[in-house]
């Protein structure tokens, strides 16, 4: 499992737009803007979480989670989740978690981040022909 130090430093060596807004040993939030291509810009929180035992009580990890802080997005887009935290903010759905295509192991610099811009590419696509083409 890679630690959130070395995800953080390999988010800066991919993706310096990202910053660290906040971070422990077990738990990190980036922010940051994306562009699909030739598109307008997006900004992006990325958040991700490891198993963490608190006295009695545990924090069970969760893979990257994406949201778009602006422009806003459509909530009738494809591939969206609800937000429990924040219901106004839809999550990204970038992978199928059945078939667990990401894992601890991965960076999310190397995995969520292009596929963020792939889903923004495919949701623009989708807000100009009403047909969504990504995965």
């Amino acid at each position: 499992m890679i630690s959130i130090d070395s995800q953080i430093e390999r988010m800066k060596e991919l993706h310096p737009q990202f910053e660290v807004k906040f971070s422990t040993s077990w738990f990190v939030v980036w922010e940051g803007w994306l562009r699909p291509f030739l598109a307008k810009k997006y900004k992006i929180r990325i958040t991700m979480c490891r198993t963490k035992f608190l006295d009695d009580v545990e924090i069970k990890a969760y893979a990257p989670r994406v949201e778009i802080l602006d422009p806003e997005v459509d909530g009738r887009a494809p591939h969206l989740y609800r937000n429990e935290v924040h219901p106004e903010i839809p999550l990204l759905c970038l992978y199928d978690p059945v078939k667990e295509e990401w894992y601890y192991d991965e960076y999310v610099a190397d995995t969520t981040v292009p596929w963020t811009k792939r889903w923004l590419a495919s949701y623009e696509g989708w807000r100009a022909t009403g047909e969504w083409t990504g995965g």
